[in-house]
């Protein structure tokens, strides 16, 4: 039974388009919807000798999941038989007409949910497409049943929308800033950006031209940016006006499979040999995948090299037969196609100085990294033993207004580098549970993916050290300016220490003047009485700022810069600060004219603003945990107090 209805949507598909259907015709790529139970169609094989049997290879996919699948892709052409239009739908290199030997009829019969049309899809006006328990049958039915009714949505070939096809590569198979991946298509297809396509020729990886459209049936390895579907588009395209499964790419990589029922899918047979499917239970088919590939090898990245290293058996022990949409090569011994890159050792103050690169390994030798403060997607801010080159550093003659005037700064400034260190999501959960804030860290190894404000990319976790608490310095808005001269009073020189990239840091004293912060308002004998200058952008949400109030809380401190083309560290011209806070800002004060409320000058005795209690996995709360606590005050004045407490 050569199967071929067709497919799964292979990725979520949404209706955002409320008439992207069928009536695009023949010609295109399209992904099949029941409109009763909301399932995908997936052909999971193509053996068979009944009609019946032929319903029965193909299974409907829960509504939801995301797939990568092959075998939901289908491409619809058509032909004329005395006076009417009549269908063939082709997938993964078989087709219905070549199945069963007959068109299909399919008729539009009223709308769906959002007003996209639905169709009907019959042999022979009788024998209707249906989805029932779990499997998509054909038998005599009524054709104004919902369970027969289908959306017939077009595939994005290029053009946008929700209904598009993509690989997801496991988190784990990543180097060098890449996720790798295989495919083994039937169809041809064109490269979305950020995706790039290689065969294996000779054990070595053979690069495929990015613009050009990758031939159908050819087994590549994928290099993409994301793990994301949606960001790894492929889109299918029918070569000269027709559905292609023909490849002219020679390679050493097996074909790869055909078909796949959910996560297990049929073995991908050699001469002589036949597959088998649901769950390696052979239909009178073949054998199961511990017969027919005991030396397919998966790709993966071990050890920073990437190949084909483990066993099918090994890579995926729960499942009973190969992944459909997957390609494999057919060895005895493991095959390196990339080697393992020897990291270049650097501290992090040689690594934001010198010319670093984004495709060079870096391990970082500063032995006392501190990790201070989690920000958002997985990203773990760090800071080196007060290092900074170029440190800034008072003149004869000037005020050093945060210790001398304002009395904010106690002791000295920390001038230390940070870096920015992007985690995958298993290693920043094993990061939160080794107690990593406020302690040592080392063995940071990693690609460096912004140089501005610097951010390493890692390829392994490091290593959680002894405990090293640490104080952040207190700026004000005037802080973001530098060393300055008053516009009042005796006009006087003020030396200002002014943050670091990446530097996690409290802030106080900034008032909001509708789009940015800057230092509060002049007002004689009561707020910025020295006439201090200096703003910085605030990159939380700021909705909920009042225009005129002053405002402090604890933030990420980044250097603005101009926009780069990709791939390049070159630093461009910085143009300011914004600030993304950790903390909720706390209102301290506000003015309006000469009106000030709540707040006095920036040197009055500071009141507690708020206290945050961290648990040894870097939780927050407003109230003590169990157990040990590291406790820290905020004042009004933006100067913090950090200790330790046990509850």
């Amino acid at each position: 039974m050569k199967k071929s209805l067709l497919l799964a949507a292979m990725t979520v598909l949404g209706f955002g388009l409320a008439h992207a259907d069928f009536s695009q015709g023949a010609g295109h790529f399209y992904m099949i919807q029941n409109k009763a139970t909301k399932r995908y169609i997936n052909l999971i094989h193509d053996q068979g000798n009944a009609l019946s049997q032929d319903f029965h290879a193909i299974r409907l996919e829960n509504d939801g999941e995301q797939h990568t699948e092959p075998g939901t892709i289908i491409y619809i052409s058509s032909e004329k038989i005395l006076f009417s239009t009549v269908y063939n739908l082709s997938a993964q290199g078989t087709s219905v007409k070549e199945i069963t030997g007959f068109s299909v009829n399919i008729n539009k019969n009223g709308t769906g949910d959002n007003g996209e049309a639905v169709y009907n899809a019959d042999v022979l006006s009788a024998v209707y497409f249906q989805d029932e328990a779990g499997f998509d049958k054909a038998k005599p039915s009524n054709s104004n049943a919902d369970d027969v009714k289908w959306y017939i949505k077009p595939v994005d070939t290029g053009g946008g929308g929700d209904c598009y096809f993509g690989v997801s590569p496991k988190a784990t198979d990543y180097l060098d800033g890449y996720y790798y991946t295989t495919l083994r298509a039937s169809f041809a297809y064109k490269l979305s950006q950020g995706v790039d396509a290689f065969t294996v020729v000779g054990g070595k990886l053979h690069e495929l031209p990015h613009d050009n459209v990758v031939p159908a049936n050819t087994p590549v390895i994928l290099r993409c940016k994301s793990t994301l579907a949606s960001d790894n588009r492929l889109y299918p395209q029918a070569i000269g006006g027709k559905y292609t499964a023909e490849s002219t790419v020679t390679s050493s990589l097996v074909s790869g499979t055909k078909y796949s029922y959910f996560k297990t899918s049929v073995v991908n047979a050699k001469v002589g040999e036949t597959g088998s499917y649901t769950n390696g239970k052979p239909y009178g088919l073949g054998t199961a995948k511990s017969d027919a590939n005991a030396n397919y090898r998966v790709l993966s990245v071990k050890d920073g090299q990437l190949g084909f290293f483990d066993t099918f058996a090994s890579a995926y022990p729960n499942d009973l037969c190969i992944n459909g949409e997957l390609a494999y090569m057919d060895t005895t011994s493991d095959v390196v196609l990339i080697a393992k890159q020897e990291a270049v050792t650097t501290s992090l103050a040689g690594l934001v100085t010198k010319e670093a690169d984004s495709k060079t390994l870096y391990h970082i030798n500063d032995g006392e990294l501190t990790a201070v403060a989690f920000g958002d997607d997985n990203v773990l801010y760090c800071k080196d033993n007060n290092a900074y080159a170029s440190k800034d550093a008072s003149q004869q003659g000037q005020v050093d207004y945060m210790k001398d005037r304002a009395k904010l700064q106690t002791g000295a400034y920390d001038q230390s580098n940070w870096v920015a260190l992007s985690l995958d999501e298993a290693t920043a959960t094993k990061l939160m549970n080794s107690n990593v804030i406020n302690h040592v860290i080392s063995g940071v190894e990693g690609v460096l993916t912004d140089k501005v404000n610097p951010t390493v990319k890692l390829t392994v976790a490091p290593t959680v050290g002894q405990e090293s608490t640490y104080t952040p310095n207190t700026y004000i808005a005037a802080s973001f300016g530098g060393t300055q001269t008053g516009t009042q009073g005796k006009h006087e020189q003020f030396f200002f220490v002014t943050p670091k990239p990446c530097e996690v840091a409290s802030i106080t004293w900034a008032m909001w003047d509708g789009s940015k912060m800057v230092a509060p308002t002049h007002v004689d004998g009561k707020v910025n009485q020295a006439g201090l200058s200096g703003e910085f952008a605030y990159g939380g949400d700021q909705s909920k700022l009042k225009e005129n109030s002053i405002y402090s809380f604890e933030g990420i401190v980044k250097v603005n810069t101009a926009s780069s083309k990709a791939g390049k560290l070159s630093a461009p011209a910085a143009s300011g600060y914004t600030v993304y806070p950790l903390t909720q800002p706390v209102e301290i004060g506000s003015i309006d004219g000469n009106v000030v409320t709540a707040v006095g000058s920036v040197n009055e005795a500071a009141a507690v603003a708020r206290v945050v209690y961290y648990n040894l996995q870097g939780q927050s709360s407003a109230e003590p945990h169990e157990g040990v606590n590291i406790v820290k005050t905020v004042y009004t004045d933006g100067s913090t107090r950090v200790e330790k407490v046990v509850k």
